[in-house]
């Protein structure tokens, strides 16, 4: 795990910006020195095996860390967020020579198996990231063990990563990971499956099962092409930037995501809705929540081409008629008497 870049999650943590913004306090760091979401891909791999033995280049790191831009940025975000940020971390690659492949790019796995001196020392790799970031009073909330581990098996050859079928990462969780991480002194949670969501019920059942999920959004701002990408494989972000310019642009997708972060504080708890739909083609979608400061938010989708009339009642304070207009968004919150 290297140095990192800025991606956004609604997962567990959410509050209210300060100036209008979607008030998203979680931000995913990953690693720029070997993920794609860089200028260029760049060999970064401390440590390295010699007669036999294993270990991290604890001071090759420490240089990494202590000149990665991130860190004056995460502390103005810090000091910019009503509440603390969220941070967590998620690894693109191990170094090559811990790799099956012998390269940090490709569908190479960890050598050996869990247990073995390379997922012990990958699983320390973890500790020192944690380690160098704290001494800049940066913490983290959270770890994922690998980004997009089955994704991994159909990527292009070009894109760094590791792979890991459901029972491996299991394995190097219980023998590896778990108890480097049970004995740092970081307090940080660890996340099982940083993949697509498809994947999800069978990971809980082979690896661990708390019945929590969260879901991630990408990247937190990106250039006119959606890069930079040294893979060219250019996404859509929430938040444009024209750098020649200096001036950015905010997408539909960041006030659609804000009408979740910004209403759905943390603690939120979501609460039974009962809908009685007279019209089979006019469906709405919608989830409803109950704030820990007492309030109700409902949050109604209408992704058809026309409007929808609707009502909102609450036994404990009233009826109210709505319309959802086309292809729109909106969030409701009162509370109770």
């Amino acid at each position: 795990m290297s140095p990192s870049l800025l991606s956004w999650g609604l997962t567990p943590s959410h509050s209210s910006g300060r100036r209008g913004g979607p008030g998203v306090p979680q931000l995913r760091l990953f690693g720029e020195e070997t993920s794609r979401w860089s200028k260029r891909s760049r060999r970064y791999g401390p440590g390295g095996e010699q007669g036999g033995a294993v270990g991290v280049g604890e001071g090759v790191l420490r240089r990494e860390v202590s000149k990665w831009l991130a860190i004056p940025l995460l502390h103005r975000a810090s000091a910019m967020s009503r509440r603390p940020l969220s941070l967590y971390a998620s690894p693109w690659t191990s170094p090559a020579w811990m790799k099956s492949n012998g390269d940090v790019r490709g569908k190479g796995t960890l050598k050996g198996q869990a247990g073995d001196k390379y997922h012990k020392t990958w699983a320390n790799y973890f500790v020192k990231f944690l380690d160098e970031y704290a001494k800049h009073n940066v913490s983290f909330w959270a770890v994922t063990a690998q980004n997009e581990p089955l994704a991994a098996l159909f990527t292009p050859p070009q894109f760094p990563t590791i792979a890991f079928t459901a029972a491996q990462q299991r394995d190097f969780v219980i023998r590896d990971l778990g108890p480097a991480l049970t004995r740092s002194p970081h307090r940080t949670r660890l996340i099982i499956l940083d993949d697509q969501r498809i994947h999800l019920p069978h990971w809980a059942k082979v690896v661990l099962n708390h019945f929590v999920a969260g879901w991630t959004d990408w990247n937190l701002a990106l250039d006119l092409i959606g890069g930079p990408n040294w893979v060219k494989n250019y996404v859509d972000s929430p938040v444009i930037v024209d750098s020649s310019k200096d001036v950015f642009y905010k997408q539909p997708m960041f006030y659609h995501l804000g009408h979740f972060s910004k209403f759905i504080p943390e603690g939120s708890r979501r609460v039974g809705l009962h809908s009685s739909r007279r019209c089979l083609i006019c469906q709405l979608e919608h989830v409803a929540v109950l704030r820990p400061d007492g309030a109700l938010v409902l949050v109604v989708l209408n992704r058809l081409g026309w409007e929808v009339p609707f009502g909102i009642q609450d036994p404990a304070v009233g009826f109210i008629d709505a319309v959802a207009p086309a292809n729109s968004i909106q969030t409701y919150l009162w509370r109770w008497k």
